[in-house]
């Protein structure tokens, strides 16, 4: 079944809106800085070939304790850098406010297709089709 003309259309309003608001906006220009910022996403390469390496070492039969320390220290310095540097702070505020406006979408669609759902999880769990 395809979405029929007014659905589609309201959709793309909804697109439209979206475009223009300063949540999405705000993501991209910080998802951009975040992007030009080459030593961060150096860092942040770095960190995930150590993360990898952490795991690779840990389901080793013999573990080298060293070796541990000496990745773990590593992925230490590198989250720290990694969190205090501004580009990245701003992605993380900025992809936080449009998760919320995302949110609150998906958070509306959801009392359309489900009303007795509620705000969330309560007592009255017999019209809940999630946890049972």
């Amino acid at each position: 079944m395809t979405m029929n003309k007014t659905l589609e259309a309201a959709l793309d309003a909804l697109v439209q809106a979206l475009e223009q608001d300063g949540a999405l906006r705000e993501y991209r220009a910080a998802n951009e800085a975040y992007l030009a910022d080459g030593e961060l996403v150096a860092k942040i390469n770095e960190y995930n070939v150590q993360s990898a390496l952490l795991e690779q070492q840990n389901d080793a039969a013999e573990q080298d304790a060293q070796l541990t320390a000496s990745i773990s220290g590593r992925l230490k310095t590198l989250y720290d850098e990694i969190s205090r540097n501004p580009a990245m702070a701003e992605l993380q505020r900025a992809e936080q406010a449009l998760s919320e406006v995302i949110g609150e979408i998906n958070a509306r669609i959801q009392r359309v297709i489900n009303p007795n759902a509620g705000e969330g999880c309560g007592d009255e769990c017999a019209h809940c089709q999630g946890c049972h």
